[in-house]
């Protein structure tokens, strides 16, 4: 996916201005570095606006430091591609969730959202938001100490897990695990103060940036997967006001979604896999609206 993309997606009305660039302006032609497509496609990122305040010069590889659009380009054709808006093919040809998503009807998020059903992560084809809401469910599940969510390190550890091979069951243990460690076994129990609460959030942050080098290396591109799965209605911030933000289970949504297909997650995800697009983004929708 477009990891290094940030604040970017905060502005919703990106994507669906850029899908209607490419479907009105280049349908069949070739995207690829040089083409016109890509050209516009870079010119249109520049003159957006986009909101690259959270980039600094070391998120950005040497040799396209100071041509910060040219870079993202290509990248956000990735994503597009990646969220089943355009045909994993040659030529652009927008799919049918990619025309729906310019429109007003179902909203961005809701097209988001079905777009994360269908996700895969390149290396072993597993569909990393299927995992990580069983993630976010045992941890909300069973309370856990000191966050029942997924600090910001911890998220960019388990998605690297995720992309790597390994199971939600898996990273659960590695989450236990690295939070063991970081707190020395001493791990806060339920009722605990807010000031033991936070400051184990914050050993646990110093240790796995301190333990792993992958954290630095991969902080915007978490940061902009964080975002995606937020703006989705997937996940909610928890902890806003606190030192340590971290992403908690959005729960209301996903009962609601288990009311139109009960039997936990994996039967929600294969009744959704089995909708067309268009239909999986309109359940998205019912869905979050009733989870309001």
């Amino acid at each position: 996916m477009a990891w290094h993309l940030s604040e970017a997606l905060t502005d919703v009305t990106l994507l669906p201005k850029a899908l209607w660039r490419l479907r009105t302006y280049y349908t069949d032609t070739e995207f690829k570095p040089g083409s016109r497509a890509w050209r516009s496609f870079y010119r249109y990122l520049r003159e957006a606006g986009v909101n690259s305040s959270e980039l600094g010069e070391t998120d950005i590889p040497e040799e396209h430091r100071g041509n910060l659009h040219r870079w993202m380009a290509a990248d956000m054709f990735r994503l597009l591609r990646s969220l089943g808006y355009i045909e994993d093919e040659d030529r652009i040809r927008l799919t049918s969730r990619g025309l729906k998503m310019i429109n007003s009807d179902p909203r961005f998020e809701s097209v988001l959202c079905g777009g994360l059903f269908y996700w895969q992560v390149d290396k072993s084809r597993r569909r990393p938001a299927y995992a990580l809401l069983e993630i976010l469910a045992r941890l909300d599940a069973s309370g856990a100490m000191p966050c029942p969510g997924l600090m910001l390190p911890e998220f960019i550890k388990t998605m690297n897990l995720l992309d790597e091979g390994n199971t939600a069951e898996n990273c659960i243990h590695s989450i236990q695990s690295w939070r063991r460690n970081a707190l020395g076994g001493t791990i806060p129990t339920i009722d605990s103060g807010y000031e033991d609460i936070m400051r184990a959030r914050m050993q646990v942050c110093d240790y796995l940036a301190n333990e792993d080098d992958t954290i630095w290396q991969d902080l915007v591109r978490g940061r902009t997967t964080q975002i995606i799965i937020l703006a989705s209605g997937m996940a909610v911030y928890g902890g806003l006001l606190d030192d340590v933000q971290f992403m908690a289970l959005n729960r209301p949504f996903l009962t609601a979604l288990e009311k139109r297909q009960p039997g936990g997650f994996r039967d929600v995800f294969e009744w959704l896999q089995s909708l067309s697009p268009v239909d999986a983004a309109q359940e998205a929708e019912h869905a979050l609206g009733e989870a309001v």
